[in-house]
């Protein structure tokens, strides 16, 4: 079945996938047409990124503590490797938006928190979840994904 003009959603920037089908335009966008797309990646490895940025939001994979570590420490040590790429990606914790929060017990929730709750002290506060799961690592306590926006 061909696409139709009427099924492109009105928030859609790019023009559909049937050639001479264009898709609506965002109104007030800064855009009239194909844009250039941006992507700087920081400290890219084989596998993966640390962090990534396109169009002015900066997304960062997931951060650990040291194995042996308490969940506080943990938690302390991933949220200043948090803060340390997000400067590197010209933003900060003040900039921060989301954040997910992967505990390996829940049991250990008020712990994380304690050094959660020091790091966040006097910023803006991103919106968060927590969950449970299995770790990679089974000696990480605790992992933590946030997404920021740049300066």
């Amino acid at each position: 079945m061909a696409a139709r003009a009427d099924t492109v959603h009105k928030w859609d920037t790019v023009g559909a996938t049937e050639p001479g089908l264009q898709a609506p335009r965002r109104e007030n966008s800064p855009f009239d047409g194909d844009f250039p797309m941006s992507i700087t990646r920081i400290e890219e490895g084989p596998r993966m990124s640390e962090a990534v940025v396109h169009n002015g939001v900066v997304y960062l994979a997931g951060q650990v503590g040291e194995a042996g570590q308490s969940v506080a420490e943990q938690t302390a040590t991933a949220l200043a490797e948090i803060e340390r790429l997000l400067v590197l990606a010209g933003s900060s914790k003040a900039h921060m938006l989301t954040a997910m929060v992967w505990l390996a017990d829940m049991a250990d929730f008020e712990e994380m928190n304690s050094a959660w709750d020091a790091f966040v002290a006097g910023v803006p506060k991103p919106t968060r979840a927590t969950g449970q799961s299995s770790l990679a690592d089974p000696a990480w306590r605790v992992e933590i994904v946030v997404t920021g926006a740049v300066k």
